[in-house]
């Protein structure tokens, strides 16, 4: 790490406040609230219910959430995760719903689905953790993208429970190290003084912080802990520094990846260059051939 990096880190180990260690009613901490209407992806909250009302005057309504489920079997009501294959998903391996669990779904249609968690596997030493459904989800419920170019500054976006989503956050420091027993590549994220930025609160441990990506969201990676700051922080996980381990574990499916490699991106343009190249030479040979 660099010497910013072992600093920030230092202060991390005394002002963590990591969200399994207590479970308050608290929903996402957002600049500028109440009201907070404009941050909640449905119009009246209801613990542990398939069906949730979409509230029009939600920021990102017109933006795809369907990969972000909710639990509705009894357990914590305050759980979500982020389904990344059509059977597979992403939580907090400390916040860990277990098998039987089951969530819910709203697809792109607006028609509600409700899957059953049969298996969970850690992601090596992080605090990711891969679900896995007993039956695979429509495609009317989207696959969440994962980010792997991520960069400070980056703006970003906190879900939290009873469905809320900052607007106005960013990475502000991207770092490795250890959080209680979790050694990973992580995240920061500063609350703000500019309204709809936020910090998670207990219980918001598994839901995920996203990206913008071409107008949609990309995941970044869930939740772990908060800090005392100031300013007040959230730390979650960076799942983009994963995807092999990941992918081994949910086959026969993968997950995507944007943006997209730079490698293939670079055969992609190699082979375009060719193809170009080959058409020139064959309509200067046409020239030639002209009477």
């Amino acid at each position: 790490m660099t010497t910013n990096r072992k600093k920030l880190f230092i202060v991390q180990s005394i002002c963590l406040f990591v969200f399994w260690a207590a479970h308050s009613g608290y929903s996402l901490n957002i600049t500028g609230t109440p009201p907070d209407t404009p941050y909640n992806r449905f119009s009246a909250w209801t613990d542990l219910s398939v069906t949730q009302t979409p509230n029009a005057s939600f920021w990102a309504a017109g933006k795809d959430l369907s990969p972000i489920g909710w639990r509705v079997t009894s357990g914590d009501a305050r759980m979500s995760l982020t389904l990344v294959t059509p059977r597979h998903a992403i939580a907090a391996h400390h916040f860990n719903p277990g098998s039987g669990a089951q969530f819910a779904f709203r697809d792109t249609l607006g028609f509600f689905h409700t899957r059953t968690i049969t298996g969970t596997t850690q992601i090596g030493s992080t605090d990711i953790l891969v679900v896995e459904f007993d039956a695979v989800l429509p495609s009317s419920v989207s696959i969440m993208p994962i980010w792997i170019n991520p960069f400070v500054g980056q703006s970003a976006y906190l879900y939290g429970q009873k469905a809320q989503l900052s607007s106005n956050n960013q990475i502000d420091d991207l770092f490795f190290g250890t959080i209680g027993s979790y050694t990973s590549e992580w995240g920061r994220f500063d609350q703000n003084v500019t309204p709809g930025s936020a910090q998670g609160q207990s219980g918001d441990s598994g839901s995920p912080a996203l990206v913008d990506y071409g107008g949609n969201f990309a995941l970044f990676g869930p939740h772990i802990a908060i800090g005392s700051g100031p300013p007040p922080f959230t730390i979650s996980s960076y799942v983009g520094a994963y995807v092999s381990q990941i992918n081994s574990v949910v086959g026969p499916y993968s997950v995507v990846v944007v943006p997209e490699p730079r490698s293939t991106a670079l055969v992609l343009l190699t082979l375009a260059g060719i193809c170009l190249s080959l058409r020139r030479i064959s309509k200067s040979r046409r020239n030639k051939l002209s009477p």
